[in-house]
């Protein structure tokens, strides 16, 4: 699986944090859901963007796999709450998508 990054207006502290939380915690579930074989041809993109006047953050997943684009985006005031919320809406895409037809 290849894994990209992108940031905008976040500071390294954070963007470090997001990293380490991400690959440690949440791609481990994310490759048990979908096969070895599938695993190998998928991407995903995580955009995350810090806005600084309203204390927020923005965190957005795309996720392409077989053909098919899932996208689940989440705004919050805390980057691993808003980062959890998308990557749980993520996960759902996947399990519905995998409900019709097996990944």
């Amino acid at each position: 699986m290849k894994i990209r990054f992108y940031f905008k207006k976040t500071n390294k502290d954070i963007k470090k944090q997001i990293r380490k939380y991400l690959l440690e915690k949440k791609v481990t579930r994310l490759i048990r859901l979908i096969s070895p074989e599938t695993s190998k041809i998928t991407k995903l993109i995580i955009y995350t963007e810090h806005f600084i006047h309203h204390n927020a953050f923005l965190v957005k997943f795309n996720f392409k796999i077989n053909k098919k684009e899932l996208i689940a985006e989440e705004k919050s005031h805390n980057p691993l709450k808003a980062l959890d919320l998308a990557f749980d809406r993520l996960i759902n895409q996947i399990k519905k998508l995998e409900s019709f037809n097996p990944l």
